[in-house]
Order: structure tokens, then C-alpha cells, then sequence
């Protein structure tokens, strides 16, 4: 199967990204390396373009290996959702104890 008819799950540029993200060649965050300078850091890359296509597979790739951890668990200290759970305690729309179900009454 040509390179351009394989499903991006299974590319082989997305598989390079996966390993060099969980590697540290690339960081996970995408301010520290634009979408070019990643696609200048391995002749592997060479002729790819860094059309938005890529800059939001890369950044898709980013978020996963950035939340989560070697075993595939992901890390709550760093989680997106971890900030909205906060807020949402913090405003009292989440309630902590035995009112939250009733059960212990």
C-alpha cells in the first residue's frame, strides 16, 4: 500500500512521531518546537509538509503522550480535566462525602 493511501493510525510518520514524542526528541508540548522544526529533526521527515494537516496530527500526538504515563495510565497532575474538576469543587457543584449519594445516613 502506497504511503499516501495508509491510514494515518497506522503511517509510519505517525508512528516515527509516537516514538520520537515518547523518546523527548520532540516535545510534548508544541510552543517549545513548531510544526517545522519537528519535520526538520529527522531525514525521515524530509519532504513532508507542515501543512495544518500535520501541525494538528503532531498536536493530537502532543496531548496524548503529554497525558499520559509509560504504562498507558494517565497522569492527574497534568490532566486538562483535572483544572475543570477543581473549579467545579471549588464553586461547590461537586460535593465530596456522604451527601453525595445518600448512603451513609
Amino acid at each position: 500500500m502506497d504511503a499516501m493511501m495508509t491510514p494515518w493510525k497506522d503511517h509510519p510518520s505517525r508512528k516515527l512521531l509516537a516514538k520520537a514524542l515518547k523518546n523527548g526528541d520532540i516535545p510534548t508540548h508544541g510552543k517549545e518546537m513548531k510544526a517545522r522544526a519537528v519535520c526538520d529533526t529527522d531525514e525521515a521527515f524530509a519532504g513532508m509538509t507542515h501543512d495544518s494537516s500535520f501541525t494538528r496530527r503532531l498536536r493530537d500526538l502532543q496531548k496524548k503522550e503529554e497525558n499520559s504515563t509509560n504504562n498507558g495510565v494517565v497522569d492527574w497532575k497534568t490532566h486538562p480535566a483535572k483544572k475543570i474538576r477543581v473549579a467545579a469543587f471549588e464553586k461547590g457543584v461537586i460535593i465530596v462525602g456522604p451527601l453525595l449519594s445518600g448512603c451513609c445516613q
